[in-house]
């Protein structure tokens, strides 16, 4: 991974389906048909916490190549993908609140193909990449690698298609963060088709967080995906607070 990697340009995919507000609290219906309740937030929620503390670490370090930009660019997707503009550390409630909306159903190819769109349109700008009638977008020689970001929680229907694209895609690295319920076989069932799909790809890395967790130490190794070359260290990630 750190081989050219030391220019990246970051963004940032999430996954608003209606899913994700489920309330386990409530009780949570499992594919075995079983309610289980669970004794944690919704996985919004903390999606939520996990960005804002990433956040304080991911804009400071974008500053150093973009100091005129606020935030991370970010898409979200549900039944369809949207690029929703840049999150900011600083407003990051406000910007939560304007931009985050969460309901529909789950098609992460849809987030993808925003994602792809959104850099390559960007990155045709700066004079990389162009468009293939045929092959759709194509990385050029020299164009900045990206490094995204994913918090999603795995009930996309297309998840195999997803894998798959990931397989073929050089110009950038992925981490994925599935976020779950505790002792929930659908969630176990997608956290080890992912982590089987990472051993074998070097461009991706995989998180499974589920249950209860300590936030900073999840965000420490989350970051040091995101940033193979610099990543924050255990002190600064402990010292930091939102």
């Amino acid at each position: 991974i750190k081989n050219g990697s030391e220019h990246l340009e970051t963004m940032i995919l999430i996954d608003v389906s209606s899913s994700m507000c489920w309330d386990p609290w409530t009780g949570i219906t499992g594919p075995d048909g079983k309610v289980r309740y669970h004794d944690q937030p919704s996985n919004i929620s903390l999606v939520k916490n996990l960005l804002h503390r990433a956040l304080g670490h991911m804009v400071p370090r974008m500053k150093n190549q973009h100091p005129k930009r606020d935030g991370i660019d970010c898409v979200t997707f549900s039944g369809y993908g949207r690029y929703v503009g840049q999150i900011s550390y600083e407003d990051f409630e406000r910007d939560w609140k304007n931009r985050i909306k969460v309901g529909g159903t789950t098609q992460i190819m849809a987030g993808w193909q925003a994602v792809k769109a959104t850099y390559f349109e960007k990155m045709k700008t700066e004079g990389f990449g162009y468009w293939d009638e045929v092959f759709g977008w194509q990385a050029t020689a020299g164009m900045p690698k990206l490094s995204l970001l994913v918090f999603l929680d795995g009930e996309a229907n297309d998840m195999d298609e997803f894998e798959l694209e990931l397989l073929g895609e050089s110009w950038a690295f992925v981490t994925i963060v599935l976020v779950g319920m505790e002792n929930c076989p659908h969630h176990h069932s997608h956290a080890m088709e992912l982590e089987r799909v990472a051993q074998f790809n070097p461009h991706i890395g995989f998180f499974d967080v589920h249950g209860r967790v300590c936030e900073r130490l999840v965000v420490e190794d989350v970051l040091a995906s995101v940033y193979p070359v610099d990543p924050p260290n255990k002190k600064e990630i402990l010292s930091f607070d939102i």
